[in-house]
């Protein structure tokens, strides 16, 4: 049953996101032409509401990929720190909203990573995506490390928040689907919890793992 859940939603994916496409391109042009600010005020939550359900089947899609294993990745030599700083670009507003400052630290000369550049884009999108939402004061630091071996490089991503933490026993939790650390009707931030959930799967896809260090009220820190 679950394969055949996954199967579905791999199969209808053109069906769901071709017309929440063509929703979200004419909500924009209708806010641009309605004169009226009060019509105008109720326009826009169009664009919101359906960037909202954009994204959460964007992430549903993406977890359906991996389990149907119908996921191909593309591995190629990838530019991290354009990588890293494309995704910032995309979160730039709405971290500025909230008076956060988005920081990095990436060694110059940084070496290619062999590995599929639009997966990595989706875990930093993800990573940031909760840094932000889940930070109210402060700032989020993006860096980059590199450890040598005998035989070996590894490379670390990190990504820090000044956010409200997560209580240990609910640290392992976060990472299955749908499941949140707030959850119920009295849960305070939005999201269907399938984003860390696309971060493990995505990382481990592509060879790496991923770590969680947090503390309440203090920060969180997850190293990729």
């Amino acid at each position: 049953m679950n394969r055949l859940k996954s199967n579905l939603l791999a199969n209808i994916s053109h069906e769901l996101r071709t017309p929440l496409i063509g929703i979200l391109g004419f909500a924009e042009i209708l806010v641009e032409e309605v004169p009226d600010p009060g019509h105008r005020k109720i326009a826009d939550t169009i664009p919101l509401a359906g960037q909202r359900l954009h994204n959460a089947i964007n992430l549903i899609l993406d977890l359906s990929q991996v389990e149907s294993d119908r996921l191909t990745m593309n591995i190629e030599p990838v530019n991290i720190g354009e990588v890293i700083r494309e995704t910032i670009s995309l979160h730039l507003v709405d971290a500025e909203a909230k008076g956060l400052k988005i920081k990095t630290s990436i060694p110059e000369n940084l070496p290619l990573l062999k590995s599929d550049r639009k997966m990595l884009l989706t875990i930093f999108d993800n990573l940031l995506s909760n840094a932000v939402k889940f930070t109210s004061h402060g700032s989020i630091d993006f860096s980059v490390t590199l450890e040598s071996g005998v035989f070996s490089r590894r490379m670390n991503l990190i990504v820090s928040d000044t956010g409200i933490g997560i209580s240990p026993d609910l640290q392992l939790l976060i990472f299955d689907a749908f499941r949140q650390a707030s959850e119920g009707l009295s849960r305070n931030f939005e999201g269907v919890g399938l984003g860390l959930t696309i971060i493990r799967k995505f990382t481990e896809k592509l060879g790496g793992t991923v770590e969680i260090q947090s503390k309440e009220e203090v920060g969180t820190t997850f190293t990729i």
